[in-house]
């Protein structure tokens, strides 16, 4: 190629590259400007209504539910009403839980009288070991007798463990039939509506 012909395509790409950047600075100069709209800012009400359809959920939502069974004898509160936390909502009838109360009551006075008297019984076993040990020293005593008396009172003192072990079963079985008492009333676990 001959130097007119480079010089031809310079121009031209010249010529493109001039009418480009003056196609873009028009295009920049005739843009329109944007216009704002300006208010002096004044104190009053805004109000904005939307009309829409939906399920209204609360935000916390605790079931309540009884841990004993049983009829219910009454019901303190109405749906919609506001409760406070500790409120009395309901009452089951407490019949059979205070039966239990008081057959668990029973049980732990009667394993107290059996420990009573399985110390009793455990003083006549120790006086009389002592007194088979005495004769023993003495040579008056049989060895049998001495034997039997150990036994004896080894035995009682295991008896008297047994009994301490039904007091601790009694007082754990009166205390599990009280809070089932307790149960027997619903309380509100927080504050809310029903």
């Amino acid at each position: 190629m001959n130097l007119k012909g480079k010089r031809r395509k310079l121009f031209l790409l010249l010529a493109v590259v001039v009418l480009a950047g003056g196609f873009w600075l028009w295009k920049v100069l005739n843009a329109p400007v944007p216009q704002y709209q300006t208010l002096i800012v004044r104190p009053g009400e805004l109000q904005q209504n939307v009309l829409a359809t939906g399920k209204l959920d609360a935000l916390r939502k605790v079931d309540v539910g009884a841990q004993v069974s049983g009829q219910l004898r009454k019901l303190y509160v109405r749906q919609g009403e506001r409760v406070r936390k500790g409120q009395l909502l309901a009452e089951i009838d407490p019949t059979l839980q205070l039966s239990d109360l008081r057959n668990a009551t029973a049980q732990l006075a009667s394993a107290r009288a059996q420990k009573l008297a399985s110390e009793a019984t455990l003083v006549q076993y120790r006086k009389a070991l002592a007194r088979e040990r005495a004769m023993n020293r003495d040579g008056s005593g049989v060895s049998s007798d001495l034997e039997q008396a150990q036994a004896q009172y080894a035995a009682q003192v295991q008896q008297i463990a047994v009994n301490e072990a039904q007091i601790v079963q009694a007082e754990m079985s009166v205390q599990s039939a009280n809070a089932n008492l307790g149960y027997t009333r619903i309380l509100a676990p927080m504050d809310g509506e029903v």
